[in-house]
């Protein structure tokens, strides 16, 4: 077959099928099967697309999320604030038991023996991060690894001890009481000098 023949029929072929295909549309709207249309007349839904994930993942996520369901990397990452949130709740309790900064030897001794004992939990959190960078899929999301060492220094430098917190209790009472007398003894001042000038 000579390629101009062949080229022909792939020409008819293709105006051919287009034509069927507008036949049978406008077939269809003469019988009235787009009059009832749900969101006819309506503007056509907003939607937020990431220009770089492509339309099948896009439409993919589309689905899973109208049915209920969440990405991985999501509950990851729900997972890993509530953990991080743990961790660090317990080593702030853990540090109201301490007093002021710095510590003494044997306290240092107990707060580092303390902290260690959080190394395991941090050890599952950090691999949990490590999977939840490589699902991800937007890297501006990606985290850094939990240094414990460098969270428990802060909370350590930054932390009030129970004992600092008594103290600090202390010392406003006390400093209430004196302005109290202060100001009975003024009063009482005041008292004395407005007899003596009455009798006077």
């Amino acid at each position: 077959m000579p390629l101009f023949r062949l080229v022909k029929l792939l020409h008819f072929f293709r105006y051919g099928i287009d034509r069927l295909v507008e036949d049978l549309i406008q077939e269809s709207m003469a019988k009235g099967e787009f009059d009832n249309l749900t969101g006819k007349g309506k503007p056509l839904q907003q939607q937020n697309y990431n220009p770089y994930v492509d339309f099948v993942t896009h439409k993919i996520n589309q689905v899973l999320v109208e049915n209920g369901f969440t990405p991985e990397w999501i509950t990851l990452q729900k997972e890993i604030a509530e953990e991080k949130a743990a961790i660090l709740e317990s080593i702030s309790t853990d540090r109201s038991y301490y007093g002021p900064n710095p510590l003494e030897s044997l306290e240092a001794k107990q707060w580092i023996s303390k902290v260690k004992k959080h190394e395991k939990a941090v050890k599952q959190l950090n691999s949990k991060i490590v999977k939840f960078n490589l699902l991800v899929p937007i890297l501006e999301k990606q985290m850094f690894l939990f240094n414990l060492e460098k969270e428990a220094n802060k909370i350590l430098m930054e932390g009030k001890s129970d004992n600092a917190n008594k103290n600090n209790k202390e010392c406003r009472k006390a400093i209430e009481e004196i302005k109290e007398q202060k100001t009975s003894v003024s009063s009482n001042q005041n008292l004395l000098s407005l007899l003596t000038s009455i009798f006077r």
